[in-house]
């Protein structure tokens, strides 16, 4: 083989190399690893797990850390490998409000669409949660019976796009409202 032969196979053997090794930059083999180094590489947490969820392609944990909340989103990647997905940093629990919430969309491939409402309680008083939600100029109910340690986890799936919250209903034991706000 000349030389100029040489120089271009090896050339090509270092450029796949380097790809395949910054495919594998930020992996982890599960779900769980990838979660904790999304937390460490934003210097939040460790958190504790309240409740994990399985999604398509991919999974979401239900975290407290100190005095925020989180839901983080792990994906499966290259190789069936697992990587960071978004929202690892928190929100401020504000104890004066009888129940705080964040949301947000993600997307997890493709046109696949991972819709996200979730919070904390803070009145000991409320049991369970609701949420009215506009999809697609349907509303939609969604309910949680009972908390996760004073907490709750909404999830809309597919091609979901836009969503507009309505309203958020925190009831008691005896399904009286106690807590009810109209949502932007």
């Amino acid at each position: 083989m000349i030389k100029k032969q040489k120089l271009i196979r090896n050339t090509l053997i270092l450029v796949l190399l380097l790809l395949i090794s910054t495919s594998f930059l930020g992996a982890s083999f599960t779900p769980l690893s990838a979660h904790k180094r999304s937390e460490r590489t934003a210097n939040y947490g460790p958190s504790t797990i309240i409740k994990s969820q399985k999604i398509k392609g991919g999974m979401l944990y239900l975290c407290k850390y100190d005095k925020w909340f989180s839901l983080n989103t792990v994906k499966r990647g290259f190789l069936g490998l697992w990587y960071a997905g978004d929202q690892v940093h928190g929100s401020e629990n504000d104890i004066k409000n009888a129940i705080n919430y964040s949301w947000g969309i993600s997307s997890i491939k493709d046109n696949y669409r991972l819709g996200k409402f979730y919070g904390i309680v803070n009145d000991p008083n409320i049991k369970s949660v609701k949420l009215a939600l506009n999809v697609k100029d349907e509303m939609k109910i969604f309910e949680q019976k009972e908390l996760y340690d004073s907490m709750f986890l909404f999830t809309l799936e597919g091609d979901v796009v836009n969503f507009q919250a309505a309203k958020i209903t925190g009831f008691d034991k005896d399904s009286n409202i106690i807590f009810e706000k109209a949502l932007p």
